[in-house]
């Protein structure tokens, strides 16, 4: 379904069908359950639609201009202001309610019903947005995010938590929905959210899905988005994020601790800095030999960012051991393996290029990575492809560097830092 135009599609069904034909009319009928449900689905993928074209077109503003082959233009949206006083286009809950509305429509009698579900849903999608992140704010600091373990709420407050039959994880859900627009994020850090959610993320007796759903909303909150970047920053969010994956319960909550630590780093001179001297780069190499899949890719994504927009953050990588995960997550095939292939390309180009190139365990694991796609034929071959042009791509960047001039013997990486960086 994504690759249907869904506005246009809609558009044109009502050149035909725009509710005033009479139900008796010839050719009319009644949309069975099936039909029903699709209609329904269809309506809300349009729907999505419709509220990931502000994201777009601020992604496209973002890349204007930059050229061929260069790194993603920062985006640099303007400081946060106050809270505008008009109601907002679409409430936060709009994504993942209407989803959940698909799975539990009803066989309607007729079309009639669905086009009145469907108008219910609309009207329901136009609250004030402001407004709905306030009181998702107000339920979830109830529910455990105002520090400490969450106690029962009073009698009012049970009332509201009920009437609003959300649990903490559903509120988040729908809160990343909603902080994907760059402005719904920087509101619900004007209305207080941000420290709702470090709460909820530094609180040890937080439920780990609840922790990792703060972390995640943390996450697509600040991510190209540089008030809201610099905001958590300068509220320690980096080492909460940090002490959240050395003590997450769970895998998903480790991963989307580093989902959040990435959004920070990225694009971000005080959130890179803040890993950088928080110890970042040490758990970053403890995250990547995970033997949890989901982690050790998120940090070595995280890895490769860093590593080409920073070259001291290469260095210090190296130095803190990074190479050792790198080369066996490629012996573990998948995703893992591209994604440290593609750290080691990033490195690569990097000050530490001489240092990874000279490496004794690289070249071996390069090897090997490229005899076992060698021998994939068919839809294996197809499913490995990624993998196999990123580790394509490391051999190569990493013959260049060995065919460069290598540094003067007994220089540190810091050493090598200076001559390149030109510091």
């Amino acid at each position: 379904m994504a690759s249907v135009n869904w506005p246009g599609l809609f558009k044109w069904s009502m050149q035909y069908q725009d509710g005033t034909l009479p139900s008796s009319a010839e050719g009319a009928k009644a949309l069975s359950g099936d039909d029903s449900k699709w209609c329904v689905a269809a309506s809300c993928v349009c729907v999505r639609h419709r509220l990931g074209a502000s994201r777009g077109r601020a992604a496209g503003r973002a890349q204007h201009g930059a050229a061929p082959g260069a790194a993603p233009a920062r985006c640099r949206p303007p400081a946060l202001r106050p809270l505008p006083r008009t109601r907002a286009s679409i409430a936060a809950a709009a994504p993942r309610r209407a989803r959940r509305e698909c799975a539990t429509f009803p066989n309607p009698s007729g079309a009639s019903l669905f086009f009145a579900r469907l108008t219910e849903a609309l009207e329901h999608f136009s609250l004030d947005g402001v407004k709905r992140m306030q009181e998702v704010k107000r339920l979830l600091d109830d529910q455990g995010g105002k520090g400490g373990a969450a106690g029962p709420p009073p009698p009012s407050t049970a009332a509201a938590a009920s009437a609003s039959s959300s649990s903490p994880a559903d509120l988040l859900d729908e809160l990343v929905d909603a902080v994907a627009s760059i402005d719904a994020a920087r509101d619900w850090v004007l209305v207080g959210g941000g420290g709702t959610l470090l709460r909820l993320v530094s609180n040890p007796e937080s439920d780990p899905a609840v922790a990792a759903g703060a972390a995640h909303a943390i996450g697509v909150a600040a991510a190209c988005n540089e008030p809201v970047q610099d905001w958590f920053v300068g509220e320690g969010a980096v080492g909460t994020l940090l002490a959240a994956v050395d003590r997450g319960a769970t895998a998903d909550a480790r991963a989307k601790a580093w989902l959040a630590l990435g959004a920070l780093a990225r694009h971000c001179d005080r959130g890179a800095a803040a890993f950088m001297s928080d110890g970042g780069p040490a758990a970053l190499v403890a995250a990547a030999g995970e033997d949890a899949a989901a982690p050790a890719r998120k940090a070595l994504h995280l890895a490769a960012a860093m590593a080409r927009e920073r070259p001291a953050a290469g260095v210090a990588l190296v130095d803190a051991g990074l190479l050792a995960p790198l080369c066996a997550a490629l012996q573990g095939g998948g995703d893992g393996a591209t994604a440290a292939a593609d750290a080691l390309a990033a490195l690569a180009a990097s000050p530490a290029a001489h240092a990874v190139a000279a490496d004794a365990r690289v070249a071996p694991a390069l090897a090997a990575a490229a005899a076992r796609h060698g021998g994939l034929v068919g839809d294996d071959a197809d499913a490995a492809a990624d993998e196999a042009a990123a580790c394509a791509a490391a051999t190569t960047a990493l013959d260049a560097a060995a065919a460069a001039p290598a540094p003067a013997p007994g220089m540190a990486g810091a050493d090598v830092l200076r001559l390149t960086d030109g510091r």
